[in-house]
């Protein structure tokens, strides 16, 4: 349980700030003298045996099993060959391994705390009533009763972010050359040739981010214009949200028109497409074409008013 495995960190802690005290702070990545080579092996051996236990107890704390079963065979292997490395005299080798891991095993619980602290916000001010939560709630436009909001989309950007910083992270470290990395970052700047067109992946993520960060920008100018204008003018209520609607629809267009083109998209040779498409299906779209054109028929003409 939670409580056995605060007890083997503790432990893991103890034999690590111990193994400091006697061979210095950099001891796994320095040579150390003949007279202590049996010592240090004595060291690294207690280290990957509380390592084990502490890998035991989070992989039955946080259910590693299943498809998760992998994470924790690499993580038994990684200190098994750190050991036998270091049996057979290949201490560079058992202290990159033992090193990597310890600092992988950080990492992953750092992501953790992270992730877990994400869904927490999100859960906090979906269901906050105090002033703060009710500020948050108001500035992300997030009516009172609403419990299923919007915030799944900022919560998956935000673990998309850790999950990011967490890779490279762990690249870093199992790679030190770096050449993981860089093969990464020129396939995501450069693009990945596939036939006779070059997919960029920085442009697309640039493109939908530019999308969503104008879409967001749409509905605070609609709210603004609304509350601010349209209000103070003497029309009526359903000619302001007509008005409000087809703010909408242009600024809809809009960040759609310039996510594309950031992302690299042709949008000449995407009209073209969508002309040859149009003939191919538009008997089957033709139900949807006339709702459109009749929604709009009704904001204008407003036969229906809100609240009707």
């Amino acid at each position: 349980d939670a409580k056995s495995l605060r007890q083997k960190m503790k432990f893991f802690i103890l034999i690590l700030v111990l193994s400091y005290i006697l061979f210095g702070p950099d001891w796994l990545t320095s040579a150390i003298a003949s007279e202590q080579s049996l010592m240090r092996i004595a060291i690294v051996g207690v280290l990957i045996v509380a390592l084990s236990s502490v890998l035991r107890s989070v992989s039955e704390v946080f259910s590693i099993d299943g498809q998760y079963s992998i994470l924790k065979l690499l993580g038994y292997s990684a200190l098994a060959i750190s050991f036998l490395a270091e049996l057979s005299g290949f201490h560079n080798l058992a202290s990159f391994v033992l090193s990597g891991f310890m600092i992988t095993l950080f990492v992953s619980y750092v992501l953790w705390a992270l992730l877990t602290l994400s869904e927490k916000t999100r859960d906090w001010i979906n269901k906050s009533t105090d002033v703060f939560g009710v500020k948050i709630r108001t500035l992300l436009n997030i009516p009172r009763d609403l419990r299923k909001s919007k915030l799944g989309v900022y919560q998956l950007f935000f673990d998309a972010l850790f999950w990011i910083g967490f890779l490279i992270i762990i690249f870093n470290i199992w790679d030190p050359t770096g050449t993981v990395l860089r093969t990464l970052s020129s396939y995501a700047v450069e693009g990945i040739p596939i036939g006779g067109i070059r997919i960029i992946p920085t442009n697309i993520v640039g493109g939908i981010i530019a999308f969503t960060i104008l879409l967001a920008i749409t509905g605070w100018i609609k709210r603004w214009i609304d509350k601010r204008w349209l209000k103070q003018i003497a029309i009526e209520r359903g000619a302001r949200d007509a008005l409000v609607t087809v703010v909408g629809y242009t600024g809809f267009t809009m960040s759609l028109l310039v996510g594309l083109s950031i992302a690299g998209i042709n949008i000449t040779g995407l009209a073209v497409v969508a002309g040859a498409l149009s003939v191919g299906i538009g008997f089957g779209l033709q139900s949807i074409a006339n709702n459109f054109v009749s929604g709009i028929i009704l904001l204008f003409e407003r036969p229906i008013k809100a609240g009707d």
